[in-house]
């Protein structure tokens, strides 16, 4: 943790020169699974539904495409099977964690019909979580999961694409795989299988709406002053978020 904390200090003080500081939150709904955990077909049905939510800071510059993002959020991931036609075999994994994401974000700009879009934006990083909270349920029992079963620290790779509705609004999708996994490999919990290369993995989809605080700050002409595109419109390095 200290090493990341590290790298994000890094980067955002490497940004600070030319770089435009802004807050926010965001309000996301999930449906997660993790690998391996259903014992019945072995499949990963994401039938574990939950929320995560938190707040943001994010680091622009006015002059390029790019953004970088910290987060702090609460996330409930974990995984669920639902019962059999002879109602047994119900289980449910459900484990919070406190998530620290960094994120790269870059604004994307394409033609489409003949008109520039230019209100989209794809996203890669990766998180690193702590527990706060686990609790293990087979057939509406609860079950003793203690710290030999899994690992209290998590690590993922994120990959997601947002959608721009203003200067204050972004809606978005992201999916995450653990890198470390979230049930320890080799002390499973009963009807866990190894069955793939990430068994044991958090696996999220998740979808939310994002807001940030203050405006914008506009991007410079690219040249010391304002050019036309040949359609007699100005031209400017960064992206203008129209349509």
């Amino acid at each position: 943790m200290k090493k990341f904390y590290f790298l994000t200090a890094v980067i955002l003080v490497s940004l600070s020169a030319h770089a435009q500081f802004r807050a926010g939150f965001s309000m996301c709904g999930l449906i997660t699974d993790i690998q391996g955990a259903d014992f019945i077909d072995l499949d990963n049905d994401f039938n574990k539904v939950g929320l995560a939510g938190g707040l943001i800071m994010n680091v622009s510059n006015p002059d390029d495409n790019n953004s970088f993002q910290f987060e702090i959020n609460y996330i409930q991931k974990g995984s669920m099977q639902r019962p059999d036609s002879a109602n047994n075999h119900y289980y449910k994994l459900s484990m919070d964690y406190i998530e620290v994401p960094l994120v790269f974000r870059r604004h994307l700009k394409f033609v489409l019909n003949k008109k520039a879009r230019t209100r989209f934006e794809a996203e890669f990083g990766f998180s690193v979580g702590r527990v706060v909270h686990f609790k293990q349920i087979y057939n509406n029992y609860s079950q003793a999961f203690d710290d030999s079963q899994f690992n209290r620290t998590d690590v993922s790779l994120l990959v997601g694409f947002n959608y721009i509705l203003s200067d204050h609004w972004y809606v978005g999708y992201r999916y995450s795989n653990s890198v470390i996994p979230a049930l320890k490999r080799n002390n499973i919990p009963y009807g866990f299988f190894r069955v793939a290369f990430n068994n044991g993995n958090n696996m999220v989809h998740q979808v939310g709406i994002h807001y940030l605080f203050g405006n914008p700050v506009k991007a410079t002409p690219t040249d010391g002053g304002t050019t036309t595109d040949g359609g007699g419109g100005p031209r400017f390095k960064a992206f203008s978020r129209g349509n």
